[in-house]
């Protein structure tokens, strides 16, 4: 997810966060999908309603997984923002993300912004939109 968000904000471009926003979709309805039939293959009464919950979820995944081969595509057809997107892959997998000591270059590409509260705690907006709040004792 992170590698998604950063993506987005550096590229400005919303199809990787889109695409990762539907395989996150497609594996909830997945998961719909197994228990449905965990019910249906437990149920000693009317099976019908689990066989049609069953399809319809099969029917969404499905059309979610056209759409998110359409980003694939998209994303693949655009050699510049597919550059960037393996530049950050790149730089998050090859660094170290147990901060030992303090790396100013990672912090500045991964952090927008640092904010002092009046209650003694930090919060720090990470670009991408997600934000991780640090009482100071």
């Amino acid at each position: 997810m992170i590698i998604s968000n950063l993506s987005c904000v550096m590229t400005g471009e919303d199809d990787v966060l889109e695409s990762d926003t539907i395989e996150n979709q497609i594996r909830y309805l997945r998961q719909q999908v197994d228990d449905n039939v965990q019910h249906l293959n437990s149920t000693e009464g009317d099976k019908s309603k689990y066989i049609d919950v069953i399809r319809q979820l099969n029917d969404k995944i499905a059309i979610l997984q056209e759409q998110l081969e359409a980003k694939r595509e998209k994303i693949a057809a655009n050699p510049s923002l597919k550059a960037e997107i393996d530049e950050i892959r790149e730089t998050l997998t090859n660094t170290e993300l147990c901060f030992s000591q303090y790396d100013d270059i990672m912090i500045r590409r991964l952090v927008g912004l640092i904010r002092v509260m009046k209650d003694k705690s930090i919060v720090i907006y990470l670009k991408g939109g997600l934000s991780v709040t640090e009482v100071v004792e």
